[in-house]
């Protein structure tokens, strides 16, 4: 079995139409979700695969805004409905729930667990105690490392054929 990973993370962006922010809105042109879709179908055709599963990690600029928070159910459904109409009606999505430092991440934390709780091909976890550097924001090794080992756990958990 081989294994492709497309990494793609332009940071501090949700999942909600901002015209003054980069984004993953499918509205926004060539912005993250366009840029993304470049980087799948030229890996698709170089490498001869099939995406199986997004792991994701966002949604913290959605928590500083009531109205974007409010959405970010619809603006993921939307993301993942669009995946899957491009890429295969069976890929997998496995959400980090973002940290509660968002005003608003308690509305974001909800609609996702909402979502993921709406069917079987979306898992979530918790990341609210990683633990970060200096500067607050990003990660620290160890956390890291949690990462990707909560995001295998989540996939292993995901009804699919592995």
């Amino acid at each position: 079995t081989r294994l492709f990973i497309i990494k793609h993370a332009p940071g501090q962006t949700g999942a909600a139409f901002d015209p003054l922010e980069n984004d993953w809105s499918p509205r926004s042109g060539g912005e993250a979700w366009d840029r993304l879709q470049e980087m799948v179908l030229a890996a698709l055709k170089t490498c001869d695969g099939r995406v199986d599963t997004i792991f994701w990690m966002g949604n913290h600029s959605d928590g500083m805004s009531h109205e974007k928070a409010d959405r970010v159910g619809a603006n993921m459904k939307a993301l993942i409905d669009l995946s899957r109409s491009q890429w295969g009606t069976q890929v997998n999505w496995v959400i980090g729930l973002p940290d509660d430092t968002a005003p608003y991440a308690p509305i974001v934390q909800r609609e996702l667990r909402a979502l993921a709780a709406s069917e079987p091909r979306i898992a979530t976890f918790e990341t609210a105690d990683y633990e970060t550097q200096e500067d607050g924001l990003h990660y620290s090794a160890r956390s890291v490392k949690r990462l990707g080992d909560d995001f295998f756990d989540g996939w292993k958990a995901l009804p699919s054929e592995k």
